[in-house]
């Protein structure tokens, strides 16, 4: 199965969904997103809300980029850092 390619920051791929992983294996869906540093940023603004209010929400052990590969299907691509 082919990665989507994704090697630089504003390269274009399509409908990518931004996914927050938590401690214990629960995910959240959190965007959709076309590019990684579109996702950088959404990841940037997120993990800083939820620093900011630690009480109210778990803070995520992952973010990860899920793009569609040469198929069509959705496959995790990316762990973005924060």
């Amino acid at each position: 199965m082919t990665q989507p390619n994704q090697t630089t920051p504003n390269n274009d791929l399509g409908t990518a969904l931004l996914v927050i992983e938590f401690e214990g294996g629960a995910h959240q869906p959190l965007a959709l997103v076309s590019t990684l540093a579109e996702a950088r940023e959404i990841v940037e603004y997120n993990f800083g809300s939820r620093a900011r209010n630690a009480n109210e929400s778990a803070c995520p052990t992952t973010y990860r980029l899920w793009a569609r590969d040469d198929r069509g299907e959705f496959q995790p691509t990316t762990e973005i850092e924060f």
